[in-house]
């Protein structure tokens, strides 16, 4: 019940201070919470599969398997929030010729 509560909750706050505060973000709003969410889902599905794939299947320690998924999804979430949600749009000056 808890984590139903809270998670929501962090997972919002986590949009704002990374938009705000750690990547300065001045685009669209509406494309950036979606592609959060996106990331998000898709972490979290990864991270489940991962614990089924290397706990059920190959027995390995679900402490050790989750060890590793939180060092490597946090990369993971850490580049798609700087290379794809919260991006720099850079405008490119037209190059000049000489004729």
């Amino acid at each position: 019940m808890t984590i139903s509560i809270f998670y929501p909750f962090f997972l919002f706050l986590s949009f704002y201070l990374n938009k705000k505060w750690s990547f300065n973000h001045k685009g669209h709003i509406a494309k950036s919470v979606v592609r959060f969410l996106i990331a998000y889902i898709a972490c979290y599905l990864l991270n489940v599969g991962a614990l089924k794939f290397f706990n059920e299947y190959l027995g390995y320690s679900h402490l050790i398997v989750q060890a590793f998924a939180v060092c490597i999804f946090a990369l993971l979430l850490f580049m798609a929030q700087k290379y794809w949600i919260f991006r720099t749009q850079t405008i490119s000056a037209p190059i000049k010729q000489n004729l």
